[in-house]
């Protein structure tokens, strides 16, 4: 049955039934009426214990003075819950204002909270504490005054390893952090804020383990071990590819490993040590062709060392190959020879050009390898080699080595040959000693 009322209702009575009811106008009702279908309400209601059991709808103001029975009433363009209680959906014993169990869609915006105090979003079972293991939240907070945050928390395992869990993401910075042990439930929001940040990413992209503060794309405050792999670095551009290590103890030193490009004034192909302390002073020089320097970015030997060299057994001489089983066609030298080579060679004092690496010693004594060649021509070897001349870089292709050790063993020569003469002189003196004592015993006898 449908009735539909289009003047104005005092009140509805007591026992008054009925399935629909349009009330044209205003609408006034009394205890004990009950509407099993809808109820519309063009002007003003006031209802007292009614209960309606399909839809309603009030198009003018609307109030009720005891508990109605209706779950949702609309007013204009408004719909809301008269109930002072929780609101459950899909369950019948709702634990918070709005209790859902299933599923909830937002096509749209979704607002939690007004203030950093009390948006939080909390998933799982219900729990506030970081010992929780079934709690997991998502909140933002403030720190640092009035820094803001959005904090994504995981509470403990339910089994070890234990340690709850968390990301900040910050304003151009995400915070990652770890706890090695879980935490009380006594503490929740602190503990919940508490930082152990692990790893640390800044608003230009670099990356910090152990620090929040990366000045490098990796920057790691700790130790580092690779098991089972390689670290290969390389760089794409055209510079040198470098590792730099430094220690920033009293004395420590930066040193730089770098292999060169092809833009580089060595060349590509070249592997160094830098000592970085010192102005990035090439400590060690190992040339693409396999030659190793030691003072020297150019070295023209498979090691050729720029200033003194020793052995580590306090000796300063170098072992060399001299097993008799291995030659032939053995012959005493010409000592003579030696000599002449030796006393004819020139011993210059000179000084180094600057910017070649060869020693701090404004001057010293050695040789003109141009001068050497005509008097040990195997002692020299020409080369291509880059020079400095006149605070310029320029290559040369018929740089003279000098190999030193033809004059040295020559000098032995000289030496022995010094000899020889020395010992037929004290030779020819005995003799003519001897004489002369002859001479004296026969004037003795006249």
């Amino acid at each position: 049955m449908s009735d539909d009322i289009g003047g104005y209702i005092g009140y509805v009575k007591r026992g008054f039934t009925t399935d629909n009811l349009n009330i044209l106008n205003n609408l006034s009702s009394e205890n004990g009426a009950e509407i099993s279908g809808n109820l519309s309400v063009s002007g003003e209601c006031f209802l007292q214990d009614v209960n309606i059991y399909g839809n309603l709808e009030v198009t003018g103001n609307f109030t009720f003075n005891t508990p109605l029975n209706s779950l949702w009433i609309s007013n204009s363009t408004n719909i809301y819950n008269g109930n002072t209680g929780n609101v459950g959906i899909g369950l019948i014993d709702p634990s918070f204002n709005l209790d859902v169990s299933g599923d909830i869609r937002c096509s749209n915006n979704l607002y939690v909270g007004t203030s950093s105090s009390s948006n939080i979003i909390h998933m799982g079972d219900g729990g506030t504490g970081p010992a929780t293991y079934g709690n997991s939240v998502i909140q933002t907070r403030t720190y640092s005054g009035t820094k803001t945050e959005m904090l994504i928390f995981k509470g403990n395992n339910a089994i070890p390893p234990d340690g709850p869990d968390r990301v900040r993401i910050r304003a151009g910075a995400i915070a990652f952090d770890t706890y090695s042990s879980d935490l009380s439930n006594s503490a929740t929001t602190s503990q919940r804020q508490n930082e152990n940040i692990r790893m640390y990413i800044d608003n230009s992209g670099n990356v910090g383990i152990g620090t929040t503060t990366p000045n490098y794309k990796l920057d790691i405050s700790g130790d580092l071990l690779i098991n089972n792999g390689n670290v290969i670095v390389n760089n794409l551009g055209s510079a040198d590819t470098q590792v730099s290590i430094t220690n920033t103890s009293t004395n420590g030193r930066q040193y730089v490993i770098g292999s060169s490009s092809s833009s580089s004034a060595s060349g590509a192909g070249n592997f160094y040590i830098l000592d970085a302390s010192a102005g990035n002073l090439t400590r060690f020089f190992i040339k693409s062709d396999g030659n190793v320097g030691i003072g020297t970015t150019n070295p023209g030997y498979p090691l050729e060392v720029v200033g003194n060299a020793a052995k580590t057994d306090g000796t300063t001489t170098w072992s060399t190959v001299s097993d008799i089983r291995i030659k032939e066609d053995i012959e005493d030298a010409d000592l003579l020879m030696c000599y002449n080579n030796i006393k004819n060679l020139p011993l210059r004092r000179f000084k180094w050009v600057d910017g070649n690496n060869m020693g701090n010693d404004t001057h010293v004594l050695g040789y003109i390898a141009q001068e050497v060649k005509s008097f040990f021509p195997k002692s020299i070897e020409i080369k291509e080699r880059k020079i400095i001349k006149n605070g310029k870089e320029e290559l040369i292709d018929d740089f003279h080595y000098l190999n030193e050790d033809q004059i040295i063993k020559s000098m032995n020569g000289a030496i022995k040959y010094l000899i020889n003469i020395k010992e037929d002189m004290e030779k020819d003196i005995h003799n003519l000693e001897e004489q002369l004592k002859e001479l004296q015993n026969v004037n003795n006898n006249f």
